[in-house]
């Protein structure tokens, strides 16, 4: 805290003192309000600067130079963790940014001090081999395996092995070698199309021209609606380079949650996470789609749905198209929703 005015900040009370201070006074308090501002952001690069900014209030650990009987209270706990979860959002965005080393210092800081969290040396592997030091990557791989082999007896969670295959597989591109003139990477999930798909000529024409809309589909049972929704979606793939993505919401057997379908597509994005939340409330995976949806064209396909609630948390941010196809009745209350109606024979090729 800074301020040359102390009778202005500390004022006396019957039984104590009272501190005054606003967020340009109080590094906690501007902490708060820059990662909260961060965390509502739909930009990727606007989030990860707000990111940095409230990182930046940091100085080492809160109450580092207090007493530990101090520094073990609930509250300072709740303070160091949302320091991590915000550090870990940033790393998250680097991911997607490919701006790896600078994030790498804080993840090292972090690491140190919570050698045996296994999200933060996940992370920490992932930036360090973007920012093209793979070598030290896997050698921090080894030694957080070796450390939980021998303090913990438990070996790494997925997380942190899917970090360790991408760097084998040499699946993280280092953020220099992104704005080379190389070929674009397309996240592609969609499934095979009927080669010798025919009819359905007047819902292709409407459905098939480029725009920014929500498709919701609805029909009966085995009347053809995947199968058009997978067909139409292969005819717009050229106008969505960056990601066409298929997810199966299983509606018809045990629906997926919203938060194991947000799982899927981030994992169609070659994004692993291995985090569970009970719901969306303040989910890193929901703004971490968010944001990565904000800044690319990307054409969804949700198969099977159940209800307005299981595919409102989905929808990309930003210029993004989603065919929706269900056999339950549409939500209605969809924003930029256009029903269609399927019925008759399903279309050529086995299955819906």
């Amino acid at each position: 805290m800074a301020s040359n005015d102390s009778t202005e900040l500390i004022a006396s009370t019957g039984s104590g003192y009272l501190l005054r201070a606003d967020a340009a006074q109080l590094d906690v308090l501007r902490f708060t309000e820059l990662a909260d501002r961060a965390l509502a952001s739909d930009d990727p690069a606007a989030a990860a600067d707000g990111y940095d900014q409230a990182l930046a209030c940091w100085r080492g650990p809160t109450l580092g130079d207090l007493p530990e009987s101090v520094r073990d209270l609930p509250a300072v706990n709740v303070l160091d963790r949302r320091r991590l979860r915000i550090a870990l959002a940033r790393a998250d965005l680097a991911d997607v940014l490919g701006d790896y080393q600078r994030v790498v210092p804080m993840l090292l800081e972090l690491a140190d001090a919570e050698p045996l969290n296994e999200g933060l040396a996940a992370r920490l592997v992932i930036c360090l081999a973007g920012s093209g030091e793979a070598t030290a990557a896997l050698a921090r791989y080894a030694e957080i395996r070796r450390r939980l082999h021998d303090e913990l007896g438990i070996e790494p969670d997925g997380q942190l092995r899917e970090a360790q295959l991408r760097v084998l597989r040499q699946r993280v591109v280092p953020g220099h070698l992104r704005n080379q003139a190389t070929p674009r990477l397309t996240r592609f999930t969609l499934p095979r199309d009927v080669e010798d798909f025919t009819g359905r000529t007047s819902e292709i024409d409407s459905l098939a021209a480029p725009a920014t809309a929500v498709w919701a589909w609805d029909g009966m049972a085995g009347v053809g609606k995947t199968t058009l929704a997978v067909h139409v979606a292969h005819r717009l793939a050229p106008h969505y380079p960056d990601a066409q993505l298929f997810v199966d919401l299983q509606g018809n057997a045990d629906p997926l949650s919203p938060h194991d379908a947000l799982l899927r597509l981030l994992s169609g994005l070659g994004i692993k996470t291995g985090r569970t939340p009970v719901d969306l409330a303040g989910c890193l995976d929901l703004d971490l789609w968010r944001r990565w949806s904000s800044g690319h064209r990307a054409l969804v396909v949700l198969d099977d749905a159940s209800s307005a609630e299981q595919i409102r948390p989905l929808l990309p941010a930003g210029t993004a198209r989603l065919p929706r196809d269900s056999h339950q009745p549409g939500p209605a209350d969809q924003p930029g929703r256009r029903p269609a109606a399927v019925s008759g024979r399903a279309a050529a090729g086995p299955g819906r």
